[in-house]
């Protein structure tokens, strides 16, 4: 019997927690999940947008206050 030790590609989550348009947070966490992929690992980024909730939005306050 063989045993497989060879270990499966890694995979990372990265999560830009922003929701404002142009987030530096965003922009950054997208350029990191491009640096982590070219690597070979596997990448998921998630956004704050990506999820259903109530979240404070600036862009919203910006456009219709608090």
């Amino acid at each position: 019997m063989t045993i497989d030790t060879q270990p499966g590609p890694v995979r990372i989550l990265v999560f830009g927690a922003a929701l404002r348009a142009g987030s530096t947070n965003a922009r950054l966490a997208s350029l990191v999940s491009n640096l982590i992929a070219e690597t070979g690992a596997e990448v998921d980024l998630a956004r704050m947008r990506d999820f259903d909730m109530p979240l404070y939005d600036g862009d919203v306050e910006d456009s219709e206050g608090l």
